[in-house]
């Protein structure tokens, strides 16, 4: 296979992944304690109502993640979920915190708005707050934007991990039972 060969396939693999995200985060799981309808959580992609790309599949993966891992549900798809967590990323702002002698911010602050809500498979809401507000603080770079850019995602992706904690535990403590 040819070098221009291989860099088509990139691309190709990336639109693919990008699209199999956009169904809503599912994958199936068998045999985990407390297996069955009554803890089967299904996370739709989250509604972004910014101009953030990527942020609706990243805070899903987040929130489908924590909440398996802590053991509150296990993954289902959309119809054979007992559960779903419906979420939606309000707003995201960037200010800058600390600045240099000349006024130029190399220390900026990232802060999502969620609003998020847990139906039972009757699309009965069990728990619901709007509102829920993190952030997280990333480095910005003067020499090399491409720094600041990466910083910036890892600061997203560290603030989707800490919204899907505090998510899960409000749903605990809201939530009766779980």
């Amino acid at each position: 296979m040819g070098l221009n060969a291989k860099a088509g396939i990139i691309p190709c693999m990336a639109l693919l992944a990008f699209l199999a995200g956009g169904c809503g985060y599912s994958l199936t799981v068998s045999g985990a304690q407390g297996d069955g309808p009554e803890r089967a959580l299904f996370v739709p992609v989250v509604e972004n109502q910014t101009a953030e790309s990527g942020l609706g599949v990243q805070l899903a993966d987040a929130f489908m993640e924590e909440l398996v891992r802590t053991r509150r549900f296990v993954p289902a798809g959309r119809r054979d979920a007992g559960f779903v967590l419906w979420a939606a990323v309000r707003s995201i702002h960037d200010e800058g915190l600390a600045r240099r002698t000349g006024g130029d911010a190399f220390t900026r602050r990232v802060r999502l708005v969620v609003d998020a809500r847990l139906e039972d498979a009757s699309g009965r809401t069990l728990w619901q707050e709007v509102g829920i507000s993190q952030h997280e603080d990333y480095v910005v770079s003067q020499e090399d934007i491409q720094l600041t850019r990466s910083a910036r995602q890892n600061a997203l992706a560290r603030l989707s991990e800490r919204l899907a904690r505090n998510v899960g535990d409000r749903i605990s403590t809201g939530v009766e039972g779980f």
